[in-house]
């Protein structure tokens, strides 16, 4: 997950920021739900003061790659590999290369590129990169509202390569600085960053030149053509100048746009700002733009549809607290934008926003959020977040409070409620979820526990027939325990339960239930050898929108695996596991069968680095259509850095070694293996 900052001109992006789990957001999977620490503004600041919007600055979009299972049946056998290298060659030149192929039924995706960049000297380099896409990545989808409605950007299908390249220059570092570019689309390229639509070409020139010790002159020219769509041209001029405490800042911009199925269109905007800083804190400012210049289809048209004024202020009343407040009149709407940072003291933080500008379809839309942190002592945190939102179309509020304590050096807990209203306020009926946690751990030389508990309750009427209402309670709880009998001896336990139930109908709509135990023996005085045993009960019941018939499975698992050194290069692995696997179907008799699978496997200790090894497998399945199968499988791999360990290998049977998985017979060919260590 990233932010990404994309020019408000040109449309390219200057900045992405990667963003943490844990650290700036949360994510509730299940749900699709992201949750960030502090609130991600609209808009970004620019350098440059003439706004197409109520609210000025770059648009900021959060940008979420994410992986998803296959819809089950659909028969889907693929795989998908790639990699990315670069190389510094010397101080001034680097190269890199990039592939990456998708295996899809309608047809397989790939991606080549290439990458340089030449220091031409301190204050010059030189950037070049091409890539080249066959058929389109996986789909992107784009939200407009705030992620309550998507809508998917596809490019053509077609087994034709289209290719994407870019030429930037970017020179100085005194008085004058100047860079350049030109980036090339083909239609249909398509990748994880751009989805190209239509073939489009575009190229553009920045300059900056310092006029004495106070004052800044810069230009932007940007062309950019839209095969079979349009062509747009764009000028921009600003000059800066300060005087003292007193500032000023001009700038026009002139645009012109020829249509091919629509009248062409020109426009000029001139905007002026004015500054006054009584502090190195405090900056009041008053800004003032007009569109001196509408065109279409060459004849003049209605002018001042963006004219606007603004005053606003930027201030660090203490070294705790910063204040940004701006408000706006314009013939597009009115705006406000008003916000506060302040860092109580070392523990406590407190922030709030509240914007105020049309959406997307006009409407106007002000949100409120406030949040605070604080550390209660040196073992407790406490935090909170509160957000509404209002307008014609919706209200919506949500609600995070949550608290994490250390009572002891050993003992750790946390509670977390959550509370969100959605009202469709035109037609549809509001929805009210609740959810609230709580957790607790201790670790000690001997044990350690760790336990959790979370519930969550959906609520909404329905919205007509033959929708029905909403009423629903999700449980979920969670319990893993290790314990040391002695140096040699550990025990290992594990608990999972969830369940979600319709209350209107008093049925269990989804049901998880995991126990496991095991022992693992480790002795320290004959490290050659070592033992775990470990019997696994699962019961799942997945949603009915998951599979075409609702089937209860339980799985119960018994495993011994051991590890014996045969020399100090090799080594023998060795893994028996029984699965007994019942299917409680509602509409057939129960299913049963049994699965026993067999490992042999040899690692030999090729070098300080370098290991081989070589395996022999055995798969049987009893009582559920009986038949066997066996076969080998051979691996090379390399430990990296002491910690990191990257193999590949082929596999000659046709499946794997997880005794939990459906072993369908399809796992036959190459793999790649990863393993770390800590």
């Amino acid at each position: 997950m990233r932010l990404e900052v994309r020019d408000k001109i040109t449309g390219i992006p200057v900045a992405n920021v990667t963003r943490r789990n844990y650290v700036d957001y949360e994510i509730d999977y299940a749900e699709g739900r992201v949750l960030f620490r502090a609130p991600v503004s609209s808009v970004a600041d620019t350098s440059t003061i003439i706004s197409d919007g109520i609210l000025n600055g770059n648009p900021v979009f959060v940008i979420v790659d994410y992986e998803f299972t296959d819809v089950p049946g659909a028969g889907v056998d693929v795989n998908t590999y790639g990699g990315r290298a670069r190389a510094a060659l010397g101080e001034k030149l680097s190269v890199g290369a990039t592939y990456i192929q998708e295996e899809r039924p309608a047809g397989t995706y790939s991606l080549e590129g290439g990458d340089v960049t030449v220091r031409l000297s301190d204050s010059t380099r030189a950037t070049a990169e091409f890539s080249q896409s066959q058929n389109e990545a996986l789909p992107q989808f784009l939200s407009t509202d705030g992620g309550l409605s998507f809508g998917q950007k596809s490019v053509p299908f077609g087994s034709r390569k289209a290719q994407a390249y870019k030429l930037e220059l970017a020179a100085g570092k005194g008085p004058v600085k100047a860079t350049g570019y030109f980036r090339h689309l083909d239609r249909g390229f398509s990748s994880s960053f751009t989805v190209a639509q239509d073939e489009s070409d575009q190229a553009g020139v920045t300059l900056g030149f310092a006029m004495g010790k106070t004052g800044a002159l810069s230009l932007l020219v940007d062309h950019k053509d839209v095969t079979g769509l349009a062509t747009i041209r764009t000028s921009t001029l600003q000059y800066r100048q300060a005087f003292g405490r007193f500032g000023a800042t001009v700038e026009a911009r002139y645009r012109s746009t020829d249509n091919l199925a629509s009248p062409d269109a020109a426009e000029g905007i001139g905007a002026l700002r004015l500054d006054y800083r009584p502090t190195a804190k405090l900056d009041f400012y008053t800004r003032f733009q007009d569109d001196f210049l509408q065109e279409a289809g060459g004849s003049p048209a209605t002018a001042g549809v963006k004219r606007q004024a603004a005053i606003g202020v930027d201030a660090q009343v203490s070294p705790k607290v910063t204040v940004k407040g701006e408000l706006i009149n314009g013939e597009q709407g009115d705006g406000a934008l008003l916000g506060l940072t302040t860092r109580v003291d070392e523990r406590t933080l407190l922030y709030g926003t509240y914007t105020l500008s049309p959406d997307h379809a006009g409407v106007m839309t002000g949100t409120l959020t406030a949040g605070a942190a604080t550390s209660l002592g040196d073992r407790t945190r406490l935090y909170t977040e509160e957000q509404f939102k209002n307008s014609d179309r919706e209200i919506s509020t949500s609600t995070v409070v949550g608290m994490n304590t250390r009572l002891s050096e050993r003992f750790t807990t946390g509670i977390n409620v959550e509370r969100t209203r959605l009202d469709g306020a035109l037609a549809g009926p509001d929805t009210i979820r609740q959810a609230a946690s709580v957790h607790a751990s201790f670790a000690h030389a001997l044990i350690k526990v760790f336990s959790k508990l979370e519930l969550r309750h959906d609520e909404a009427p329905s919205p007509g027939p033959p929708s029905p209402a909403i009423d629903r309670d999700q449980w979920l709880a969670g319990t893993a325990v290790e314990m040391k009998l002695s140096r040699d001896f550990t025990i290992l336990g594990r608990f999972n339960y969830g369940v979600t139930t319709d209350n209107l109908t008093d049925t269990d709509v989804t049901v998880f239930r995991e126990q496991s135990a095991g022992v693992a023996y480790r002795p320290v005085a004959y490290d050659w050898i070592q033992v775990l045993a470990r019997y696994t009960e699962v019961q799942n019941l997945p949603p009915a929108v998951q599979v075409a018939t609702p089937e209860k499975k339980t799985d119960r698992v018994l495993s011994l695996q051991t590890v014996v050194d045969l020399h100090r290069r090799l080594s023998l692995a060795e893994k028996y596991a029984i699965r007994d696997r019942a299917i409680d179907q509602s509409v057939v008799t129960d299913l049963k069968s049994r699965l026993r699978l067999w490992i042999n496997r040899f690692n030999y200790h090729l070098s300080d680095t370098w290991d081989a090894a070589l395996e022999y497998r055995t798969l049987m399945m009893d009582e559920g259509g009986d038949n066997a199968s066996d076969g080998f499988l051979f691996e090379v791999n390399r430990l990296f850095f002491g910690h990191l360990r990257l193999g590949i290998g082929y596999n000659f049977t046709e499946f794997t070694d997880n005794e939990f998985s459906a072993n369908d017979y399809s796992a036959k060919g190459y793999f790649f293996r990863i393993q770390g260590k800590y």
